[in-house]
């Protein structure tokens, strides 16, 4: 059975966009929907009054404790303020998420019988965050490797699964958003298209997404 009790980490920051934030916030409210009772960490510059998934977490009745990261903290000392959050509130499920102390933390917290979950954003083949994620804590010494980790792609989870440990189990969640509940609708008049995004190939294929923009805008003239 799974227990309701889950601890999550998450960064901020202040006018912060991007897929995993935009995720991270629609994720808290699906958990508590779902039941569950999420415990929020949140790392962001300028602390709680600066962090968008706070004012989600408050406005929802979630719990959450929020770091302020400015000026600049050590990683030591950001993995000492998520294990003491988590020790205050021991929740048997510790979801890192991509917060690098909090898979730091992640060591102590399965000690003390936690189960540890990471999740992978990215191919790590290509970024290089992802990569130093999967070469500490998937393929590292066994005292840093997490219980899980969930990759947002069959792809990335290939990859995993050729370096991990035995004992790791690697899952494919793919990361989205819910539907809203209103649809697009045909313009009356002039279609607009709008790219939000990494300039990036591998992960965007932003030449593709040029090419095919270039031609919707030859279509429309």
């Amino acid at each position: 059975s799974i227990h309701p009790r889950i601890t999550f980490a998450a960064y901020d920051r202040p006018g912060g966009v991007g897929g995993p934030r935009a995720w991270a916030a629609d994720f808290v409210h699906f958990l508590a929907d779902s039941g569950f009772e999420p415990h929020v960490l949140i790392l962001c510059p300028g602390g709680e009054t600066t962090s968008s998934l706070a004012s989600v977490c408050r406005a929802e009745e979630i719990a959450c404790d929020v770091l302020d990261t400015h000026p600049a903290r050590t990683i030591e000392d950001e993995t000492e303020w998520v294990l003491r959050q988590w020790k205050a509130t021991p929740n048997p499920v510790f979801i890192a998420n991509l917060v690098l102390p909090a898979m730091f933390a992640s060591r102590w917290i399965r000690e003390a019988g936690g189960l540890t979950i990471g999740i992978v954003h990215s191919d790590p083949h290509f970024d290089p965050f992802y990569g130093s994620v999967l070469s500490h804590f998937v393929s590292g010494k066994s005292k840093w490797t997490l219980d899980l980790v969930i990759a947002v792609s069959e792809h990335i989870s290939r990859q995993l699964r050729l370096v991990a440990a035995e004992s790791m189990r690697i899952e494919t969640i793919p990361c989205g958003a819910r539907m809203a509940s209103r649809t697009a609708v045909a313009p009356n008049g002039q279609l607009k298209l709008l790219y939000a995004g990494r300039l990036a190939q591998e992960q965007k294929r932003i030449q593709e997404v040029t090419k095919s923009l270039l031609a919707a805008a030859m279509l429309s003239g």
